[in-house]
């Protein structure tokens, strides 16, 4: 092998490792309104600019909405596509010309309690790769049905514990992987949420620090039935500025609860 074929390999290796692993630099928001279709539902999809690809995304609804997103996930490499039955709201994008991510997906039939605590599904990275972000998919479009928790669990895994009014639906929990090489941390905030409150958490990332992602979660054990426990619609899940994540819910029930957010952060 000449000199020459040496540093085209060199090269191409030092391509292949920029573009896909998280660096401090950050990221560019791309927003989307959303339009309505036929069927009743509406759909808003945050597009990347052509030199670029989507990392990660969220949404936002009208304050204290009980028709909650059954789609938020990415399309495609340059986009993150939202559905919801709520008639105007936006979806974002968080897109990198330097980070590609790759898609794991895991589909279960919800298999909802009495108390109606949801199902619960996660998908998991392969050996040797790292979670950055994560999303979900319901396969029936219904309204009035909450995902409860949307977080990494461990660095490989992406959890979804949501609620579908339709027995014969399907969950799809999405997990958006790339090499595991260190430098990636969480940060979380937290808030209770009385009943028939709104409470809003926002976990920043040090300044120092790109935030790649955020999540959320509900506690203790959420009950759509309003019984014991809380009933948590998370009108808000979105990145808000470079390095923080914005996570708004309402608590339907008379039981009150904690709500927590998490943003993913690359050194």
């Amino acid at each position: 092998m000449t000199f020459r074929e040496i540093g085209a390999l060199v090269a191409a290796t030092l391509s292949l490792l920029i573009a896909t692993a998280p660096g401090a630099q950050a990221l560019d928001r791309r927003s989307a309104e959303s339009e309505l279709k036929s069927n009743g539902f509406s759909v808003a999809v945050a597009e990347c600019r052509d030199d670029q690809r989507v990392v990660s995304g969220g949404y936002s609804l009208d304050e204290g909405s009980s028709d909650t997103p059954i789609v938020s996930r990415a399309k495609g490499e340059r986009a993150w596509t939202v559905t919801a039955q709520e008639d105007s709201f936006t979806a974002y994008a968080l897109c990198s010309k330097n980070i590609g991510v790759k898609e794991v997906a895991k589909t279960v039939g919800f298999k909802n309690t009495d108390r109606g605590s949801g199902t619960a599904a996660s998908a998991k990275c392969p050996r040797e790769k790292r979670v950055i972000s994560g999303g979900f998919k319901f396969s029936t479009l219904v309204s009035n049905s909450p995902v409860f928790r949307s977080r990494p669990t461990d660095k490989r895994s992406w959890s979804v514990l949501a609620l579908s009014e339709e027995s014969d639906s399907k969950l799809k929990v999405l997990a958006y992987c790339v090499p595991d090489r260190g430098g990636v941390s969480t940060r979380k905030d937290s808030t209770q949420v009385g009943p028939s409150e709104v409470g809003t958490v926002e976990p920043k990332c040090k300044s120092s620090e790109t935030m790649l992602s955020g999540g959320w979660t509900v506690s203790p054990r959420p009950d759509w039935n309003n019984e014991d426990g809380p009933d948590t619609f998370f009108s808000s899940a979105y990145p808000a500025a470079q390095q923080s994540f914005v996570a708004t819910a309402i608590n339907f029930s008379d039981v009150a609860g904690r709500i927590s957010g998490y943003a993913i952060c690359a050194d």
